[in-house]
This record gives structure tokens, C-alpha cells and sequence, in this order.
């Protein structure tokens, strides 16, 4: 912090005010923010400049409001630019006033969410082995096993229409399957 610990601060009335409770980074100039947090992003509690009322916003509004003295219109709303890499920032230079698709035409820009489609079905696909009641041996087992789905069902405790679907390659479908899949049909 840029001020002495126990220092009385008397309130953010102003973005020198909003900028002395900030870390400064020299590399970026972004103004990262140490204090209270909304879901993982700032919340500045300030005193309104012109008004005196208090407020309470998320970092970027809040910064964006002390820069200009005035709130955002209806159907408006304040972002950060595609420069600035850190969530935390307040620095009112790294936000931008502007309408939902600006906001998105800049993500589409920026390339920041390009392949995130991709990173999250991988992520599912983790997630899901991580709490899912068979193992990946088990399920080549069920893909390769002589045995009715019925059976497959009671012995491993899950529904028939499951085992099924296992053997149909739509659950389970990212593992390959040595087996076709009809060799599980017992032979007439």
C-alpha cells in the first residue's frame, strides 16, 4: 500500500483517494485493489464527490463514476479494456463506458475466450472422471463384456439405460474402445 498501516483516510472521495487503497503496478499501471471484494471482483465503498451521499460500487463503476463525477446512463455499462489483464484493477484509464455488444465486440477482438469451448469440455471431462462412479477400467470392461446390460447393471450398481449408453459409445464416448460394439452380445 502507498499510505502507513493505521493511517485514517477518511473516506474515497476522490481517485487519488480510490488510488492510494491500490497496489500500483509499474509494469502494466494497472491499479490493483487490496481491500473488499464482490465475488472476486472490487467493491469500493465511496462518498459521492458532488452529493456527499455514500456508495457502494463494483471497482471499474466506481472508478469510472470518481473520473467523471456522474453515473452511467440506462442500458450503459462500464468494462474493462482488453489491455488491462488483472480483474482487480481500478486505474479509470483500463475502463471503458459503453453497451453490452461493445463489450462484446471488443472480447471478440481481444481473442481473449478464442478455444475457451475446447478448455471447458476438457475441464469437464476431468471433472466428471474425478466423481463419476465408474473408473476407466470398468468402463472398458462393460464395452467388452459378454454380459446382458442387465446384468452389467446390477453388478456395478447403475442404471440399465447406463450401461447402455456406455456400449452405444454416447457416455463415456472420449474413450476408445477397443471393441465393436456389438461383441458384447452373447452368443446365440
Amino acid at each position: 500500500m502507498s499510505h502507513k498501516p493505521g493511517t485514517h483516510l477518511g473516506g474515497i472521495r476522490t481517485l487519488q483517494d480510490l488510488r492510494d487503497r491500490c497496489h500500483i503496478d509499474d509494469d502494466t499501471g494497472c491499479w490493483i485493489w487490496k481491500l473488499a471484494l464482490d465475488r472476486g471482483h472490487p467493491k469500493v465503498h465511496f462518498v459521492a464527490p458532488d452529493t456527499g451521499e455514500r456508495k457502494c460500487m463494483r471497482g471499474p463503476r466506481a472508478a469510472w463514476y470518481l473520473r467523471g463525477g456522474e453515473d452511467i446512463a440506462n442500458g450503459r455499462i462500464v468494462f474493462r479494456l482488453a489491455c488491462c489483464p488483472n480483474r482487480d484493477c481500478v486505474n479509470p484509464t483500463h475502463v471503458k463506458e459503453g453497451t453490452m455488444k461493445e463489450r462484446g465486440t471488443q472480447i471478440r477482438r481481444s481473442g481473449v475466450l478464442r478455444n475457451l469451448p475446447q478448455s471447458i469440455e476438457a475441464a469437464t471431462r476431468v471433472a466428471r472422471t474425478h466423481r463419476a462412479k465408474l473408473t476407466l477400467e470398468q468402463v472398458r470392461e462393460i464395452r467388452s463384456s459378454p454380459e446382458t446390460c442387465a446384468e452389467l447393471a446390477r453388478r456395478f450398481g447403475i442404471a440399465h439405460s447406463q450401461i447402455s449408453a456406455i456400449r452405444r459409445g454416447e457416455a463415456w464416448k472420449d474413450i476408445a474402445s477397443n471393441a465393436s460394439v456389438f461383441t458384447w452380445r452373447p452368443a446365440a
